[in-house]
């Protein structure tokens, strides 16, 4: 069996900040800070709209993240 050579001291163009919280050591860019960010209030309009309009809010978000991905597919594999 072969082992896989990986070179993990490519230069990171993304501007890292080190998170050190005890034992677990992280460093996290701030694209992926707002990405998460995003992604967290979405979620969190997704699960208010379950809770006040019931099944037709559950719905009506998985319908528009359908269309979401189909354009992101569409964009990715345009190049």
């Amino acid at each position: 069996m072969t082992a896989v050579a990986t070179n993990l001291d490519l230069p990171v163009k993304a501007k890292k900040v080190a998170v050190n919280r005890g034992k677990f050591d992280a460093s996290v860019s701030k694209d992926e800070l707002k990405f998460a960010a995003l992604a967290a209030v979405i979620l969190t309009l997704w699960i208010g709209a379950t809770v006040l309009f019931g099944y037709a809010g559950l719905i009506t978000g998985a319908l528009s993240m359908v269309a979401t991905m189909y354009m992101m597919i569409v964009v990715i594999s345009r190049g």
